[in-house]
C-alpha cells in the first residue's frame, strides 16, 4: 500500500525554482526520506509556507531514492547537495506555479500521522494568531492521511481542468 508524504521547501528553495518555465517537478532532494519510510510508489505533495499561509508547489509519484552521486547522472550536476534524492515517475503540474495557496478550510482539514502515537494530528498554528500556520509545523517530512491527500490532489485536478477549460 503506498503512502502520502509533504516535503517543505523552504523560501529560499522556491525561489531559486522561480524562472523554470515549462519545467515539472521530478525531483526533490533532502535527508529523511528513507528514515519517515518513503518507498518507490509513495507519493510526495512538495508544499512552502509564506507568511503563516500554505501552499502547494506539486506532487510526485516515488520512482526511486537514490544517493548524490546517482541523482547528478541522471539529472545532471548542480543538484542541492543532500543524501537522499527522490526521483519522480511523473511529476504533476509545472514549476511555473509554485504559489497555489491552500484555502484556510483545507489546511485546518489536513491531518498527519503522529510520528510518536501514530494518530492523525492537524497542523500548528502560531500562538498569536490561529489563522497563520507555525513556521515549523511542516519542515521536514509529513505523513498524510489518505483523505488529506486526496484534498491536495484535488487543488492541481482543479487547476488542470480551469487551463483546459
Amino acid at each position: 500500500m503506498s503512502h502520502y508524504y509533504t516535503h517543505y521547501w523552504n523560501n529560499e528553495t522556491c525561489n531559486y525554482q522561480e524562472g523554470a518555465p515549462g519545467k515539472t517537478l521530478e525531483h526533490t532532494a533532502g535527508n529523511m526520506f528513507r528514515s519517515h519510510g518513503v518507498v518507490a510508489g509513495d507519493t510526495v505533495y512538495v508544499v512552502t509556507v509564506r507568511q503563516g499561509i500554505l501552499f502547494l508547489i506539486g506532487k510526485m509519484q516515488v520512482a526511486k531514492i537514490c544517493n548524490q552521486d546517482e541523482a547528478d547522472k541522471l539529472l545532471g550536476t548542480g543538484l542541492w547537495e543532500a543524501e537522499e534524492h527522490v526521483i519522480a515517475v511523473s511529476g504533476t503540474g509545472s514549476l511555473e506555479n509554485l504559489y497555489r495557496r491552500v484555502s484556510g478550510d483545507v489546511t485546518k482539514a489536513l491531518r498527519f500521522y503522529s510520528s510518536t502515537t501514530g494518530s492523525p494530528t492537524p497542523l500548528k498554528y502560531a500562538k498569536n494568531n490561529e489563522k497563520l500556520l507555525d513556521q515549523q509545523t511542516l519542515r521536514g517530512i509529513r505523513r498524510l492521511t489518505p483523505s488529506s491527500a486526496m484534498a491536495l490532489a484535488k487543488i492541481l485536478a482543479e487547476e488542470v481542468a480551469a487551463t483546459k477549460g
